[in-house]
């Protein structure tokens, strides 16, 4: 998948929770846009921690562009403030 299928689909506006779904079958659910941060060929993408203010996360995981199989817009999903916690 291209940097900029990505940015298309994180920045919509307004913003809908996304699936993103790898080659592997793995999947992503990104609640907020500031959840990845995109690079030429990779994204990073935080698992967030529901114990820490919003915008912290556990960890992160790199994945490669080349595995994105799919972004799939989740609208019954609500958007969080980038914790992973509804609200």
């Amino acid at each position: 998948m291209r940097p900029a299928d990505v940015l298309e689909q994180v920045r919509r506006q307004p913003f809908v929770p996304l699936l993103i779904r790898l080659s592997n079958g793995r999947e992503y659910l990104l609640r907020h846009p500031d959840q990845i941060i995109l690079e030429r060929s990779s994204i990073h993408i935080g698992n967030p921690a529901p114990d820490l203010p919003p915008g912290v996360y556990d960890s992160t995981d790199i994945v490669s562009l080349l595995h994105v199989a799919q972004i799939i817009p989740q609208p019954g999903v609500a958007a969080t403030g980038g914790n992973g916690a509804a609200g």
